[in-house]
């Protein structure tokens, strides 16, 4: 039996990233199918010249590799299109035990490489669909070469191959009927993992208190922090008093960016900025909250994604207050494990936090008890889902 599947991005270990969440969840998922998964990533620490072989670390129990993130130009360059380091790795267990390369959003000519090279060792090639970018905001060139390698991956080299996994259903439509086999797969969490259990407890606070994580933009591009931050404001005002807790949140970036918020988080005490903290401090953040939040427009990228801090705040569990972008309502029942929006709007997020001000405690601590038990987004639940790019 070929064992070993190996998946392959843009992955900062052990958990830096959403790439890094994906990777973990998903070489999960093959385990659970009697598979041994391999992560390569990549690391911002290391020089181009180390080997991708002495890079060697066990995360979860997976063996790890790790490329030097680019620095150039010419290393960008060399990206596109080098597959040595991974054919090394592939080395190291063996071409012939190789059941899988799972790839997610690599750079395109290196992906189709790695396709033709996939087909020639009868080895199964499988596409991990996350994410479709924006216009690039890189200086020229690189933004010229981003733009293009976005849409060869996205047009083209997707659509050869005959296995994918979606993180959406946005991408899951727009692939099917060009790609033979494909299955949804969002954004998940394996709340058996000791993390979960290890965080602080749920308990009654003394305002509605609203947990945010993430990075919204430099101008809330990603997610209208800017709509949550006006209505806490407003509501703070009219002494409906709301606490509002944001990590990953630059409160000086965000004053220097949008000057007309400045007076609002500079004189609201209840609108709190954390900033970077690590990723367990912010999971706990999450889970002694009321709510979590996410505001995200039906941008492009919003659309073709889907939210990690979802799944995370399910495992937490702690229901949210979310837009209905991308297909994010699908996971969410109404009064039960969080609440969606009418519309994607600053009015129908102001109305929704408005009616939530009048729940009583005992009303939000059961409908955390509620996310925890019916979790929509659990591991366990996909792994099934997974054989339909297996067998």
């Amino acid at each position: 039996m070929k064992k070993y599947v190996i998946y392959i991005g843009t992955i900062f270990l052990p958990d830096k990233n959403a790439a890094a969440q994906r990777a973990i969840m998903i070489s999960k998922l093959y385990k659970e199918n009697g598979y041994t998964p391999i992560i390569i990533g990549a690391c911002k620490d290391i020089d181009s010249s180390t080997a991708i072989v002495d890079t060697y670390a066990n995360y979860f129990g997976f063996d790890t590799y790790s490329m030097a993130y680019p620095r150039s130009n010419v290393e960008w360059l060399k990206r596109l299109v080098d597959i040595n380091p991974i054919l090394k790795v592939i080395d190291e267990y063996g071409e012939k035990n190789i059941h899988s390369l799972v790839i997610m959003d690599y750079m395109s000519i290196a992906l189709w490489k790695l396709m033709k090279y996939s087909k020639r060792m009868g080895i199964r090639f499988v596409i991990d669909t996350v994410d479709w970018f924006n216009k690039s905001e890189y200086r020229f060139p690189k933004n010229i070469i981003k733009d293009i390698d976005t849409s060869l991956r996205m047009r083209f080299i997707h659509k050869k191959a005959n296995y994918m996994i979606s993180i959406s259903k946005y991408l899951y439509n727009y692939y099917k009927g060009k790609v033979e086999n494909i299955v949804i797969i969002p954004s998940i969490a394996d709340v058996r993992d000791c993390k979960w259990s290890q965080l602080s407890g749920y308990k009654e606070n003394e305002f509605l208190t609203l947990g945010y994580a993430g990075d919204p933009g430099e101008k809330f591009e990603r997610e209208r922090l800017d709509w949550l931050i006006k209505i806490v404001s407003q509501m703070n005002k009219k002494d409906k008093k709301i606490k509002l807790l944001m990590a990953g949140v630059n409160k000086e970036k965000i004053a220097n960016n949008l000057p007309h918020l400045k007076s609002i988080i500079d004189n609201d005490e209840l609108i709190v900025f954390l900033g970077r903290i690590p990723h367990k401090d912010c999971l706990d953040m999450i889970a002694t909250s009321d709510f979590s939040v996410i505001i995200r427009e039906n941008t492009l990228v919003n659309l073709a994604g889907f939210p990690t801090k979802l799944s995370e705040s399910y495992a937490c569990s702690t229901p949210v207050i979310t837009t209905p972008s991308s297909n994010i309502s699908d996971y969410v029942i109404n009064a039960q494990n969080g609440f969606l929006t009418k519309e994607i709007s600053f009015e129908s997020l102001k109305d929704l936090i408005e009616q939530l001000h009048e729940l009583n405690s005992k009303s939000i601590s059961e409908m955390h008890e509620t996310t925890r038990r019916i979790n929509r987004l659990k591991l366990t639940n996909f792994t099934k889902d997974i054989q339909k790019v297996i067998e």
